[in-house]
């Protein structure tokens, strides 16, 4: 199960996994694995307090709502880091997709 995630530091919504496997074949909650975009501002030394928003939390929407201008200049997605499904929808809703 995959989780969608908003990068405040590069603009990328992008997927990660929810939950993986640890060495004893047990399922736990996978630790924030933050943006997976190596271009990405938040990568670089002292940047980890560039925030990471899981879109489906009361967090993203509030700071959706007071920062859209933002977003909506950031925002952009690729096939790398979204499943198919998500980029179709990411298209209908006028999000530039890149390689």
């Amino acid at each position: 199960m995959q989780r969608e995630y908003f990068c405040c530091g590069c603009g990328l919504f992008h997927w990660l996994d929810m939950y993986v496997k640890n060495e004893n074949c047990r399922v736990d909650r996978a630790e924030s694995q933050g943006c997976p975009n190596p271009k990405c501002k938040r990568q670089a030394p002292f940047q980890s307090d560039i925030q990471v928003f899981a879109v489906d939390t009361m967090s993203y929407a509030y700071f959706a709502e007071n920062h859209k201008d933002f977003i909506d200049k950031m925002k952009w997605s690729s096939q790398k880091y979204a499943p198919p499904k998500a980029i179709s929808i990411y298209k209908k809703q006028e999000i530039p997709i890149k390689d």
